[in-house]
């Protein structure tokens, strides 16, 4: 209690006080009279971690190669065998199937039926999770519909069912392997704990690499494709 007693006698002193503006006003003259690299961080004293960082990311990409072969020749396979099952999910769920050329381009097989495939979605919402959810997906069935979101939603969808089995693929092949081998059980955990520490934008730099990014395709209400001489 004393020695407690003793610091708050001294920091609500006088002088303690006067201490404190003295060497605010110090500061503050030195800011605004003294030099340049008082005010402003020196660019000698800054780490470039940022640039090393993507200069590394763009060598890796660009020029890099594991066993002859180059990183970026690895990932333009990888993104073809990625991009067949997104394609078809694409298909069978937003576009359909499209015959012709040019602007002639018409929709010879629709995709399922935002109908059908809204319903089936309630009715199974209504079995799992009774009226409540039911009615919380006909609400959201019914927005992506009025606001015209239901393509996007379904490119979208195609996406994720796509990420998810290969995900899940992976990860059953790996805990597989790491549950017979403690050496490859320590390097993914490791791998698995750094990447939990990474926020989900950045992993989209890795996504980019292995996936690419297809323009909007969409068609007409009579199928025939919309395009940028047809107007809003």
């Amino acid at each position: 209690m004393s020695q407690a007693a003793t610091v708050s006698t001294v920091s609500r002193s006088p002088g303690y006080l006067l201490t404190i503006a003295l060497v605010f006003l110090a500061s503050l003259l030195a800011v605004t009279l003294g030099p340049v690299w008082l005010s402003v961080v020196p660019d000698w004293l800054v780490f470039p971690i940022s640039d090393i960082v993507g200069s590394s990311i763009t060598w890796f990409a660009r020029e890099a190669s594991i066993g002859g072969l180059a990183v970026q020749e690895i990932t333009r396979l990888f993104a073809e065998l990625v991009d067949k099952p997104i394609e078809g999910a694409v298909v069978v769920l937003a576009d359909g199937l499209f015959s012709g050329r040019g602007l002639n381009v018409t929709r010879s097989v629709p995709p399922i039926s935002w109908l059908a495939l809204g319903g089936a979605t309630v009715i199974i919402a209504y079995r799992f999770g009774g009226r409540r959810l039911a009615l919380t997906t006909v609400v959201c069935v019914g927005f992506l519909v009025l606001f015209d979101l239901w393509h996007n939603a379904m490119v979208t969808l195609s996406n994720v069912l796509v990420s998810v089995f290969l995900a899940a693929a992976i990860g059953l092949a790996l805990g597989v392997w790491s549950h017979r081998s403690a050496h490859v059980e320590n390097v993914t955990r490791g791998v698995m704990n750094v990447m939990q520490t990474v926020p989900i934008f950045f992993l989209f730099g890795a996504y980019a690499f292995t996936v690419r990014i297809r323009p909007e395709r969409r068609a007409g209400r009579h199928g025939r494709i919309r395009t940028a001489a047809d107007g809003a």
